[in-house]
Parts: structure tokens; sequence; C-alpha cells
């Protein structure tokens, strides 16, 4: 007997009372901004294999959009996925102005304060132009297959938004923030890598997904549908 409530109509969450959501849009915007400020260092991981520090992180966030989207629907998502978009905007422009302060004499490591958080546009623009269409492409895939397979088999499900979504997030990110700067074979070869790291990433930690959203649906008491929303990614409303 289920003890969580069928919702089809998002914005009812908005006054339903629910007690993780913040969290997980707050870790999510989190490890969003931690993986902007990383992204610049290239690690070697054998094999002659090219991935960012990034990388290494930035499946977490994917994964909080599925949970996200999994329990409380395409439409909370989309807020959540929006408000990290303009906190990496706001963290950019802040460490703007602090990089154009002007230094006091007896602190000489401006030169580092720069090179370290100073990135340069096309790794802000890559990234954030990456995140928005990854991000908004799995969660549709995992909204409207919900709807059409009646709430199982959600490990098909991730796995499915993944596959699609992923290809699009690493070709993006990779031929903006590394045109120029490597050749083109290299280019290919990390958005391969790259890609394939988040696959292994995601069908690995699919367990605990399943589990997890099982849990915050039984915690919650909520289980969204997305029958009835608009699926423009421009709109809050619904």
């Amino acid at each position: 007997m289920k003890n969580h409530s069928i919702i089809h109509d998002p914005r009812i969450l908005l006054n339903y009372g629910t007690k993780f959501y913040v969290p997980l849009a707050m870790l999510f915007v989190s490890l969003l901004i931690i993986v902007n400020i990383i992204v610049q260092k290239i690690i070697y991981v054998g094999g002659g294999l090219l991935l960012t520090a990034a990388d290494v992180i930035y499946p977490l966030v994917y994964i909080l959009d599925v949970i996200i989207t999994e329990v409380y629907g395409y439409a909370m998502s989309r807020r959540v996925i929006w408000g990290a978009f303009f906190c990496n905007i706001i963290i950019v422009g802040i460490i703007i102005f602090a990089i154009y302060l002007p230094s006091n004499p007896v602190w000489h490591d401006q030169n580092s304060f720069v090179q370290i958080l100073g990135q340069e546009p096309k790794f802000v623009i890559a990234s954030l132009m990456a995140f928005l269409t990854g991000e908004f492409v799995g969660s549709y895939i995992i909204a409207k297959m919900k709807v059409f397979t009646a709430g199982k088999y959600l490990w098909l499900r991730t796995t499915s938004a993944a596959l699609i979504a992923q290809v699009i997030d690493c070709s993006i990110f990779t031929s903006i923030a590394f045109y120029g700067t490597l050749g083109f074979h290299n280019i290919l070869l990390m958005a391969f890598t790259i890609y394939w790291i988040k696959i292994v990433y995601q069908i690995i930690a699919t367990p605990g997904i399943c589990s997890f959203a099982k849990f915050l649906k039984k915690r919650e008491g909520v289980d969204v549908y997305d029958r009835h929303t608009n699926f423009n990614p421009l709109i809050l409303e619904r």
C-alpha cells in the first residue's frame, strides 16, 4: 500500500512543506559553483586520457538533478537549474570585481589570484551552456519517461537520460572550452573520455539513486508525475 500522494500539478509542492527539496537544491548549487571553479585544471588519469578536475565532481550535479526531477518533478527541477545558473553568474561577477580591486603593496599574490580564479570567458560560457542544455534535456527525458512508464523502471529512465544528455553536455563543453587550446584529436578524445566516465559513474550510482528516490518519496509523501507540466525551460510558473 502506497503511503505517498500522487501529484500531477507541481505547483502544489510550493506550499506542500517539503523537508529535503531546499537542502538538495542548496547542495546542487554549491556543487555547480565548485565545478566551475576547478574546471580549468586538466588531470592525468593514465593511458593518455584527458579529464578536467570538474569531471570528477560534475556527475554528482547530474545525479542530484535526476533525483530532484524524479521526486519533485520537472517544474521544481527547472527552478533549481535556473537558480544554480544565476548563482554562478553572480559568483563570476563577484570574482571579476575582486580581481579588479586595487591590491595592497604588501600582498604579492595578485598574479596567482588572477591565474586561479580569473577563468577565461570561454570556460564560463562553455560550462554554463553545457550545464543548461544537458540538465534540461536530462530532466525532460526523466519526466516524460516517468509518465510513459507509469513511474516504473527508474534505472532505465536514468540511464537513457544520461546517454542522451551527456552527449550534448560533453560536446558543447569541450568544443567551446578547449577550441584553440587543444587540437581536434585531443578535444575529441577528451569529450569521449568525459562522456564514458559520466555514463559509468551514472550506472554505478543507479542503485543508490533508486534507493534515495524511494526514500525521499516516502519521507516527503509525494511522487510527482508531470502530466500537466509546461516543459518550456524559459518559464517558472509550472
